[in-house]
């Protein structure tokens, strides 16, 4: 985990629900600045990158840490969608491998959706729904986690006018 996941956990999580959420509804949420730019989609180390952000996500939704949702900022260049670098980079991987020559391991998701549902699958979460707009994703587990006699929070979020955080059809 980098360390700057790993200090916000810390500094935002005390192993559990915060201390008044057996009185009240509550919804718990990390922000996690991954800084992935499109290049590096094509790179040697994305396999690996891969695998870093799929443990940090991981840690992050740890069952004692209680968070709820999880936002993740610049996968991705701002003005450049990083979905047509991850389609690019899976034709480029394609067009080597009919030439024969051995390609090490590498993520061949074609679009950002495609690999947080990946990661969420790989860390055996099927409660957390997945929302890609790339440069940002969103990460919310279905799962309430608050006082058991209260619904949870989103079950409210249509009489704000906030969309379900359901993922894409």
């Amino acid at each position: 985990m980098t360390s700057r996941v790993s200090m916000a956990l810390r500094s935002s999580s005390s192993g559990g629900p915060p201390p008044a959420a057996h009185e009240c509804a509550f919804l718990s949420m990390a922000f996690y600045n991954v800084g992935i730019q499109n290049s590096e989609v094509a790179g040697r180390k994305w396999a690996d990158k891969c695998e870093r952000l799929k443990r940090d996500i991981e840690k992050i939704f740890d069952p004692n840490r209680g968070v709820q949702a999880a936002f993740i900022l610049e996968f991705g260049n701002m003005y450049t969608n990083i979905d047509n670098s991850l389609r690019s980079a899976d034709l480029q991987r394609s067009k080597r491998l009919r030439g024969g020559v051995p390609q090490p391991a590498a993520r061949t998701e074609t679009s950002t959706q495609e690999l947080f549902e990946w990661i969420v699958s790989e860390i055996h979460r099927p409660d957390i729904k997945v929302t890609a707009h790339p440069p940002y994703v969103a990460l919310v587990s279905t799962e309430w986690i608050g006082h058991s006699s209260r619904p949870p929070p989103w079950t409210s979020f249509a009489r704000l006018g906030i969309s379900s955080c359901s993922s894409r059809s």
